[in-house]
């Protein structure tokens, strides 16, 4: 769990959402050992109680020869936009081309 960052912003941090963080990165690592930092951020778009507002998951992995981003997934369930943001991370790793330098 030591690879992965984790940034809240504008909502409170809730344990069951961190350990799914954890989770999922230390998932990716075990697939790509070759990771070197998983950075996860989740922001709340603003008040939940009305529809329409997303969370909003982006997810940055380091790597030794570069970096993959998924930036900016969103979806009013955080946890759809976290599992879509790191589908988006384990798709880049199949297109080794889309690694960025």
């Amino acid at each position: 769990m030591g690879f992965t960052q984790i940034i809240i912003r504008h909502m409170l941090r809730s344990e069951a959402l961190s350990e799914r963080i954890h989770e999922l990165s230390e998932e990716l690592q075990g697939k790509h050992p070759e990771i070197t930092l998983c950075r996860v951020v989740v922001e709340s778009e603003g008040n939940h109680r009305h529809k329409g507002r997303p969370y909003l998951v982006s997810v940055n992995v380091r790597l030794p020869h570069g970096e993959i981003v998924a930036d900016r997934h969103e979806h009013e369930d955080v946890y759809v936009a976290l599992r879509d943001a790191f589908a988006a991370v384990e798709h880049q790793f199949a297109v080794p081309e889309r690694l960025a330098a």
